[in-house]
């Protein structure tokens, strides 16, 4: 089983929730440990493959009430659960919190002291 390197944590009370500046941090944060996004995760609560188009359909849809973006996929969709099949996967969701993740075999110790860095930042741009 492979272990993975979590930040969860807790919006402040009453916090917005702004889509288009949440799903940029994101984006950010993807792009400061160098995983591309693949997927993301629809209305429908699927995983499905990314289009920018569609996704801001999603994104910017009157009952938008989450984000969960994915890297690229370890293995083939039918040896793994879709959510945990990547080396690295956001969350955002204010009803519950926000969840950044990495899989440890995948970064170096150094690499995991830079994405710590880049959690903090994430999640002080996100009101947390």
């Amino acid at each position: 089983m492979d272990q993975y390197h979590f930040l969860v944590g807790e919006f402040s009370k009453n916090s917005p929730f702004i889509p288009a500046a949440a799903s940029a941090q994101l984006f950010a944060w993807f792009a400061q440990i160098g995983e591309p996004v693949e997927r993301y995760g629809s209305r429908r609560g699927k995983v499905v493959k990314f289009s920018q188009r569609n996704y801001e359909k999603m994104l910017f849809a009157p009952d938008a009430d989450s984000i969960a973006l994915f890297s690229p996929r370890i293995v083939p969709p039918d040896e793994a659960d879709d959510i945990t099949n990547c080396d690295a996967l956001a969350v955002y969701q204010p009803a519950v919190s926000l969840l950044l993740a990495m899989r440890a075999s995948k970064h170096c110790a150094r690499r995991c002291k830079h994405m710590a860095a880049s959690l903090r930042t994430t999640a002080r741009h996100a009101g947390f």
